[in-house]
């Protein structure tokens, strides 16, 4: 059974550039996700500083203004507005971290086959050049062989005249 080694790797080759770009792909859909993960987290950081900020603002303007209740419930009815956007700011948050999470599985999965790719092609090319150099070596042992023949078949005759 003769082996192309040609096309052999020459199809490794392809296989390893198709996990590369895969594996690009992978990467940069993981960077993507993460830089949106971590706009999700300041999103929610300052959706909770301007929680913190609006209460201390309306604690500050309750000492300073008549109407103390009435600002104080509007303060409440704003601060209850905050929360729901806090809570989908945590929802999105979540969201965002489970897809990062996806794709950093998925990177690493394309990193791995990318590496098997590039040890299938490195082997095909050793073993073609392990049987290049074999093939060269037994032709060499033959013209050595047949050299020695010649030699001895000039010795014979020079011997038989």
């Amino acid at each position: 059974m003769s082996v192309d080694f040609k096309r052999l790797i020459d199809l490794r080759e392809l296989r390893e550039r198709t996990a590369l770009q895969r594996f690009g792909e992978e990467q940069r859909q993981y960077e993507h996700s993460r830089a949106q993960a971590e706009a999700a987290r300041l999103a929610l950081q300052q959706r909770q500083r301007q929680k913190v900020a609006h209460w201390e603002a309306s604690l500050q303007g309750l000492g300073h203004a008549a109407g103390g209740v009435g600002r104080l419930k509007d303060a409440d009815a704003w601060a209850l507005q905050m929360q729901l956007q806090i809570e989908q700011a945590q929802r999105d948050l979540q969201l965002a971290e489970s897809l990062t999470a996806e794709r950093q599985t998925t990177l690493e999965e394309a990193r791995r086959r990318l590496h098997e790719a590039a040890i299938d092609t490195h082997k095909a090319r050793e073993l073609a050049q392990r049987l290049q150099l074999d093939r060269v070596q037994r032709r060499e042992r033959r013209l050595e062989g047949a050299s020695d023949d010649s030699a001895a078949q000039a010795w014979a005759a020079r011997r038989a005249s």
